[in-house]
């Protein structure tokens, strides 16, 4: 994700989660295991930053150097449809 990182990696009140872009506000994730555990606190957490400052919150995971993002599903659904739309028109 392209955005500004933010200060102390979001440990302040006014800067948290970890990336900022225009509409996004992102949490980073890191292991270098298998797998990775995301729990419903951490989803809360990051839907309740991200909308405190009128943003989508998303979720950045890199497991054992393989990135994904965990987003809502209405980002997704939109982003489906305008993949089907793109491919429809050529």
């Amino acid at each position: 994700m392209q955005g500004k990182t933010q200060p102390g990696s979001g440990c302040f009140e006014h800067a948290k989660l970890d990336v900022s872009s225009e509409l996004f506000l992102c949490e980073c994730k890191f292991t270098d295991k298998d797998s990775y555990s995301i729990k419903k606190t951490l989803l809360e957490k990051v839907r309740r930053e991200a909308a405190k400052q009128g943003k989508t919150g998303i979720i950045e995971l890199d497991i054992n150097n393989t990135t994904c993002y965990v987003v809502p599903r209405d980002v997704m659904e939109h982003y489906v449809r305008v993949c089907e739309e793109e491919n429809k028109n050529g």
